[in-house]
């Protein structure tokens, strides 16, 4: 029907091909996503407390489902993060930044490789800035494929900086234990941070 939308759950890299007439629309639980000719990335995963959508080049505008009138159109090297409304998901609050209202933060490519954070999982990196341990343990559980939940719920807290490149689960605790006092114990069911 000349339309072309998609709807997210997970994660995707959208390169898209400016169209007037068949406008490029990104539904997300919480929010869509017009494409106004550009590269973006959508974060939209069910189990993490928000959606995030990063513009790398071009424009995209953001139609939050809760009020369809008010838009926000990103520039680029911007992120969007959108908290998920009335989940029971997020039991915990781990940042006052990312309140009950969408917030625009500017994207600081990694110091080293230049790489984006929102845009690392595409060449096989995770890279993290300022980030609380159980967001991070999420984004580990995905490149991992191995569950991880924290029996001590203060450790969740914990600030990380750095980045995965070529190392084993067991190789990236250590390099995190390396900065926070942290232990693990690692059974057939996942991974237990004390």
């Amino acid at each position: 029907n000349n339309k072309r939308e998609v709807s997210l759950i997970g994660e995707a890299m959208f390169r898209v091909k400016h169209d007037s007439l068949h406008p490029f629309l990104v539904h997300t639980k919480n929010f869509d996503v017009m494409d106004l000719g550009t590269v973006f990335n959508v974060q939209a995963y069910p189990e993490d407390r928000d959606a995030k959508a990063s513009l790398i080049s071009g424009s995209i505008e953001i139609i939050p489902k809760e009020c369809h009138s008010k838009k926000i159109l990103l520039v680029p090297h911007q992120r969007i993060i959108i908290p998920y409304k009335n989940t029971d998901k997020a039991t915990f609050v781990i940042s006052v930044s990312v309140a009950d209202k969408p917030v625009i933060s500017q994207i600081v490519p990694d110091s080293k490789s230049s790489i984006a954070p929102d845009t690392a999982w595409m060449v096989n990196k995770l890279i993290f800035m300022d980030e609380c341990f159980g967001d991070l343990a999420l984004q580990m559980q995905r490149r991992y494929n191995i569950r991880i939940s924290f029996v001590n719920e203060k450790t969740r807290y914990y600030k990380f900086t750095g980045r995965f490149e070529d190392e084993n689960i067991d190789e990236a605790l250590k390099e995190l234990q390396a900065i926070a006092p942290f232990t693990y114990t690692k059974s057939k069911n996942g991974i237990d941070i004390e």
